[in-house]
């Protein structure tokens, strides 16, 4: 940038110069070697007189909070391309679906002609975050909210609101829907259970 700063200086004031050269009944060539030695001159003189800028003045901060976050971009994908290390227990009866880039995962499973479907929100379970918040807050609980419904056919489902603690279940709500009916129609909910 300094460098461009010279440049500009160096030919603001060489330009005058050329327009009066070409102006005048000298030849073209005759002009364009005057503007040239002239420049050349101006720009020896701009660089012996400012010198080289002092490295001391530029700052190493950005260079290092950008190191710092192409550091920190590359571990989250590196841990987001790695494959999970927890495999499924044999006989477990639920089929897992986890959608990579969204933290819902999805439990079915179809038991005696109902089927059984399970949504858990993993908004709260990294460890390492519960062990900052307790740090922060001792009263911080870790949750986990799910949704559980339970249909049989095409006929009414059973929806519960769970959460789930690390000593207890607890059933936020419970709601029956028609699967038949629109999105306007709301499903009976039931009492509160809270």
């Amino acid at each position: 940038m300094a460098f461009a700063s010279m440049l500009r200086r160096a030919s603001s004031s060489v330009l005058p110069r050329a327009i009066r050269a070409a102006a005048s009944p000298r030849t073209f060539r005759t002009a364009v070697s005057t503007v040239l030695s002239t420049e050349k001159q101006s720009l020896g003189r701009e660089i012996a007189h400012r010198g080289f800028t002092s490295p001391l003045r530029f700052s190493t901060a950005a260079v290092a909070n950008k190191d710092n976050l192409v550091r920190v971009l590359e571990a989250e994908i590196e841990c987001a391309e790695e494959p999970c290390d927890s495999e499924v227990p044999a006989g477990f009866p639920f089929e897992i679906e986890d959608i990579d880039g969204e933290r819902t995962i999805t439990l079915t499973r179809k038991f005696e002609g109902e089927t059984i479907k399970v949504e858990v929100d993993m908004l709260n379970v990294d460890g390492d975050e519960e062990e900052e918040e307790d740090k922060n807050n001792d009263k911080s609980t870790t949750s986990i909210p799910m949704v559980v419904t339970i249909s049989k056919g095409s006929r009414q489902e059973l929806e519960f609101g769970i959460t789930a603690f690390p000593d207890e279940i607890s059933v936020d709500s419970l709601s029956i829907k028609n699967p038949s009916s629109t999105e306007e129609q709301l499903p009976y909910e039931g009492p509160d259970f809270g």
